[in-house]
């Protein structure tokens, strides 16, 4: 692809995500607003690494997949396991062993980003782990359908400008 294609669709994807994201946050709980926002550029810039077609459904499948289940067992985690480091490192190993027991391995790395990130920021923020959890997924969610929307905007255009 060429530079400007890469340009657009990461600028795109930029507005898109954020502003889904900081939105959807800021309606339920405003003070994660931010981190809703830069979550979903996240997760559309995880998207945004196949740049074509054929890999960037199962990219996006991933990253949502991955993201439920290290939203499932870090709001799990938050609801009964006061955190420390060694209880936070053994939900990782946990989240891991589910995932290779399963064999699960493509999600392993975004499951446990997914867990770094809600357990921190409801640690940090003493943000409901439901509510944390529920809304760093929706977040990831809408990251990777900007990202998608973005992608599909510039393949559309790209394609267009080739065929002239």
């Amino acid at each position: 692809m060429n530079n400007l294609f890469i340009l657009i669709r990461y600028t795109l994807t930029a507005l898109l995500a954020y502003s889904a994201g900081f939105y959807f946050s800021d309606f339920f709980m405003p003070e994660t607003a931010m981190i809703g926002g830069l979550w979903a550029v996240i997760s559309g810039f995880i998207l945004d690494e196949d740049l074509n077609k054929a890999t960037l459904f199962n990219t996006a499948k991933n990253r949502i997949v991955g993201t439920g289940i290290g939203s499932v067992l870090s709001a799990v985690y938050l609801l009964y396991i006061p955190f420390n480091v060694l209880t936070f490192t053994l939900l990782i190993m946990v989240c891991s062993f589910v995932c290779l027991l399963f064999s699960y391995n493509q999600y392993i790395k975004l499951a446990n980003i997914t867990i770094a990130v809600v357990v921190i920021v409801s640690t940090v923020t003493d943000a409901n782990p439901i509510m944390n959890s529920f809304l760093r997924f929706i977040e990831s969610t809408t990251g990777v359908l900007s990202g998608i929307i973005a992608s599909l905007i510039c393949f559309y255009f790209f394609s267009i400008k080739s065929t002239r």
